[in-house]
């Protein structure tokens, strides 16, 4: 049987646990306390390392506009001063076409023929007409003389009088009728004769030697040798603000040329609800008719803004867009800031902007990719 443990002996045992539990208890307390402390020690004594303004950035300065300038580029096309298709009044055989294509040509010049043949047997059937009647009036003549003179001395009737003096009269008209067609068959001659109505160059040969020309029917195309049209189509309120006589500037194959605004046509072409506009080229301005040429017209837009390099532009939130700008805050250094804007017009390299910018505040014009809000930089210079 076991020794039965005094009260007292048990009391000594607790307390003896007490007092060892109690310096351990001391001990952890007190490497915790030490051990925070070393820490805090050595993370005050760490310097902080703060981040250098970026060296150099390139600012510019904004000068205020109160326009811009709206280039709008419009297409034309050369045309001719005047063109035609040379055709014969009457059809006929073609005797003879004196002229090829891309030749120039005077004015009055022969350019084509018609086959005469049938005309000039015409005019001799009628010149012999003639001279039968010509018979036929002296013999009238001659016979109402006679008439007249029996007529008064009372040997013939008067009806035989009336009846010479009209015959006379009806072969005059015969001849009259004779003339006539003569007259009018030479126009046919004449007309059978292509000539050049101006001094022109040929554009197109469409019936050769031989063949058989209708009335009307093109056998040459002739563009004038002058200084080319060209033609522009602008909407009605853009051509009710040009002035006749105006110089705009008119881009060809490259070259910049002043064309001279010569007309405004009153009407609406129906393809292209547009009005016809013709302006003249320099004198000894060369061009393929039909080729391709840009109107350039400007105009100047009242508003306020401020124009900005292209690379100065940064994409914003909700479709706007935002530049850096570099805030002076004297002591700390300068800043780079954002500023919202809104473009109101391309033009090249840069844009013409309006927003929250001010004429004081430099902006970052290039790399601005390198740098963010809020970043402290050194401008350059």
């Amino acid at each position: 049987m076991a020794a039965e443990v005094s009260p007292a002996r048990k009391w000594l045992r607790r307390l003896g646990a007490l007092v060892v539990f109690g310096f351990n208890g001391a001990v952890a307390v007190a490497i915790l306390i030490f051990g925070t402390t070393f820490l805090q020690q050595r993370a005050s004594a760490t310097p902080t390392v703060e981040a250098a303004p970026l060296p150099k950035v390139a600012v510019m300065r904004l000068d205020r506009s109160e326009s811009y300038d709206l280039t709008r580029r419009f297409i034309g096309q050369v045309e001719a001063t005047r063109s035609t298709d040379l055709a014969f009044e009457r059809g006929g055989t073609v005797a003879e076409v004196l002229v090829e294509e891309g030749e120039s040509v005077v004015a009055g010049e022969i350019v084509a023929t018609l086959d005469i043949r049938s005309l000039e047997a015409t005019i001799a059937r009628h010149e012999a007409t003639r001279r039968a009647l010509e018979s036929d009036r002296e013999l009238a003549v001659l016979t109402l003389e006679r008439t007249q003179k029996l007529e008064e001395r009372g040997f013939a009737a008067t009806q035989a009088f009336d009846e010479a003096r009209l015959g006379l009269n009806s072969i005059i008209a015969g001849l009259a009728e004779v003339d006539a067609s003569i007259a009018s068959t030479r126009i046919d001659i004449e007309k059978s004769v292509l000539r050049a109505p101006f001094d022109a160059t040929v554009g197109s040969r469409n019936i050769d030697d031989g063949s058989i020309a209708g009335a009307g029917q093109a056998v040459l195309s002739l563009l004038e040798n002058r200084a080319p049209l060209v033609r522009v189509g602008l909407s009605p309120d853009r051509a009710r603000g040009l002035s006749v006589g105006d110089t705009h500037l008119i881009v060809l194959d490259g070259q910049q040329l002043g064309g001279t605004l010569a007309h405004i046509r009153p009407d609406i072409d129906p393809a292209t609800r547009t009005v016809p506009v013709l302006f003249e080229l320099p004198p000894n301005t060369t061009a393929p008719f039909g080729q391709t040429v840009e109107l350039v017209l400007t105009d100047t837009i009242a508003e306020s803004g401020f124009w900005v390099p292209i690379t100065a532009l940064k994409e914003g939130q909700r479709g706007l867009w935002t530049v850096l700008a570099a805030a002076d805050e004297g002591d700390l250094g300068v800043r780079v800031v954002t500023e919202a804007v809104e473009v109101i017009h391309l033009e090249d390299q840069r844009a013409f902007v309006r927003g929250t910018l001010t004429e004081e505040t430099p902006i970052l014009a290039t790399g601005t990719h390198r740098v963010s809000a809020g970043q402290y930089i050194d401008i350059e210079g």
